[in-house]
């Protein structure tokens, strides 16, 4: 047997059992010699290599390869890897790495972001691997219902259900079907109860991340504190987060009211959103989401407790009569509010929007700096196949008005 593949295939970390095993299935593997003797080798057969490679260490279970150039998820060749690189049992590394280090795959993704509709974003457009979280999609609570744990996989309306028999809640996504767990987190995060809990980013006490050398590693405020900032709103830049631990809120049910205006009563509407801003807003536990389309207006009036009639904070859209109301002014739970409110995904810029960019020169040098530390290969950066990375992104000169 070739000593290169023996070495090769040990540096995977698998157990001593499946590693045999795989060492006997590619003593023949004329492909895999070829890349370790540093021979030519074509986009799309380093990617088949590395597809195969990852289906004989995993098993069909984990790995997915669809065959004679079928589409899966919009890609030709991809890998569906939920386990590959995310799960603790495993303990393998995402990129096999012998002496002469060299990433078998030319292109990855991870779609943190699981509503991102911008192209290359959350799929592969090319030959590539395409690691699916889907299956991280765990709800628990803590004994003293402090902090929830959550699967980047999770869809926020099913967490909120979750939580809901617990009487607690968390800041999260604001549309209950389409917005995953983890690429809300890991781009801020902003929900209706923000004014007063902060985005959803503030609220996580751990985050669980797989570096691009395999290791897994916990990033909070007293370990790898550089890395737990630069996860708060730096996207997928750093690691795959495949656990998020967060701090529950102490709220149960809110008051909250939606009404439809006539698009004529829109001047006023901005009128009383302007003074709410300067009278209203002060009072953290209210929040206000005005939406004007081409016929109606709708404005939305949460408060993040239960009180019996509207709260004073909300006066200046006091004496504006709507149309009609979608949600009657009353209380009820967080659950309800989001199944019936919903609201804007606040982690969707446009594909040509430089958001990393907009935090400032300094930001920016500290989240390359971050990223150079846990990744110095910079596999995120190099292999990953769009999305908003630190290598595109330029913050902008301070301006001089």
């Amino acid at each position: 047997m070739s000593s290169k593949i023996v070495s090769y295939v040990e540096g995977l970390g698998l157990p001593f059992s499946r590693s045999e095993a795989l060492q006997s299935r590619l003593v023949k593997d004329t492909q895999l010699l070829d890349h370790l003797s540093d021979q030519g080798f074509s986009h799309n057969a380093r990617n088949e290599l590395a597809c195969k490679l990852l289906q004989e260490a995993l098993g069909d279970a984990a790995v997915e390869i669809p065959h004679n150039g079928a589409k899966a998820g919009g890609s030709l060749r991809l890998a569906h890897c939920p386990r590959a690189v995310l799960s603790s049992q495993l303990q393998h590394k995402m990129y096999p790495e012998p002496s002469n280090y060299q990433p078998l795959s030319n292109q990855i993704c991870h779609p943190q972001r699981r509503s991102l509709a911008h192209p290359g974003r959350s799929s592969i457009d090319q030959s590539g691997i395409l690691i699916d979280l889907q299956r991280l999609n765990q709800v628990t609570v803590s004994n003293d219902r402090s902090v929830a744990i959550l699967g980047p996989g999770e869809r926020w309306g099913d967490v909120y259900k979750a939580l809901d028999p617990y009487g607690v809640s968390v800041i999260g996504g604001r549309i209950i079907l389409h917005i995953g767990v983890g690429g809300l987190i890991i781009g801020g995060g902003f929900f209706h109860l923000s004014g007063q809990y902060g985005m959803a980013a503030d609220n996580v006490k751990d985050f669980h991340v797989v570096l691009a050398d395999g290791t897994i590693t916990d990033a909070n405020a007293k370990e790898n504190s550089d890395l737990f900032w630069a996860l708060k709103g730096g996207g997928a830049n750093f690691g795959i987060v495949d656990r998020f631990d967060c701090y529950t809120l102490p709220v149960h049910r809110v008051w909250r009211q939606v009404g439809t205006y006539k698009v004529e009563q829109a001047p006023a509407l901005h009128e009383s959103f302007a003074k709410w801003q300067e009278t209203g807003a002060s009072d953290v536990k209210a929040t206000v989401a005005l939406i004007l389309g081409v016929e109606t207006a709708t404005v939305g009036l949460t408060y993040s407790e239960s009180v019996d009639d509207q709260p004073a904070s909300f006066a200046p859209f006091k004496d504006i009569p709507p149309l009609s109301y979608a949600i009657p002014p009353a209380n009820g739970t967080v659950l309800e509010l989001i199944q019936i409110l919903g609201g804007s995904f606040a982690n969707s810029p446009t594909k040509d929007q430089n958001p990393l960019g907009s935090y400032g020169v300094e930001n920016v040098t500290k989240l390359k700096a971050v990223s150079r530390k846990y990744d110095p290969q910079q596999i995120f950066q190099k292999l990953q196949n769009n999305g908003f990375l630190l290598s595109k992104s330029v913050a902008p000169p301070p301006s001089s008005i």
